[in-house]
């Protein structure tokens, strides 16, 4: 066998597996789609791994909620340049 036999035959490298990654995979499934969307099974397919393995994480799925729902004030902007317009600088916070 060459070695670009040997290659092509190689699987591609699984996306490492952590409470980090499970959760920014997590959270871009609640963007993209909508929390019914951030399931373990669904989570597990995106990561490549069985939903067995992501319970070295998280306890339950309300956990997994939980850890997505703390990361979406963080990219919240609580300042936006608005001359100081309360209502303006209300609106443009709780609009994506």
């Amino acid at each position: 066998m060459t070695e670009k036999q040997r290659r092509a035959r190689t699987p591609a490298a699984k996306p490492s597996l952590s409470l980090e990654a499970s959760t920014a995979v997590a959270h871009g499934l609640l963007e993209r789609e909508s929390m019914d969307a951030v399931a373990l099974r669904r989570l597990a397919k995106d990561l490549q791994t069985g939903p067995a393995s992501l319970y070295a994480y998280v306890r339950a799925l309300q956990e997994l909620h939980a850890l997505v729902l703390d990361r979406v004030p963080a990219n919240v902007d609580l300042h936006p340049r608005l001359d100081d317009d309360p209502r303006a600088r209300l609106e443009a916070i709780c609009t994506p």
